[in-house]
């Protein structure tokens, strides 16, 4: 495997990673009103309980909901971050490419999507959909990693 295959695969992988985050962060928010309405439940009470001889008390249960709330809100937003430097690498592709990306990956109501349903969708062929797919991804490996090299 050559440099450019390697820097491709890391590209779809990270764009395909981005599309599932995408999904989840309308899950991610309902549980993070379902926690904080819990904690709010928590707060209004002062009880504690045992259980196989250790004592808790609800401040410690608060704590870990808090704990995940910060959790989910990071995961929300590095997905956020990660649409944003996507969307800047997107600022290299023509139209037609960057539509594509957006179909493929960034469409969080479209689960997966065949080249085939891309190219109906664009007016195309199935091939020449693939052949759009690989040079926007091309495009998008060259300007991430030769804008990286700038930076370092």
């Amino acid at each position: 495997m050559n440099i450019e295959e390697k820097y491709i695969k890391e590209v779809k992988k990270e764009l395909e990673n981005l599309k599932k985050n995408l999904g989840n962060i309308k899950s991610w928010n309902e549980e993070i009103e379902l926690i904080k309405s819990k904690i709010n439940s928590y707060n209004e009470n002062t009880l504690g309980f045992k259980s196989g001889g250790r004592t808790f008390d609800l401040n410690s249960i608060i704590e870990k909901d808090e704990a995940k709330i910060n959790i989910l809100k990071s995961q929300i937003n590095h997905t956020e971050y990660k649409l944003k430097k996507v969307k800047i690498y997107m600022n290299s592709l023509n139209e037609e490419e960057s539509k594509l990306i957006e179909l493929k990956y960034l469409d969080k109501d479209i689960d997966t999507i065949s080249f085939a349903a891309l190219g109906a969708i664009m007016s195309c062929s199935k091939a020449t959909a693939k052949r759009t797919y690989d040079n926007a991804i091309g495009k998008i490996v060259k300007y991430k990693y030769e804008t990286e090299l700038k930076q370092t």
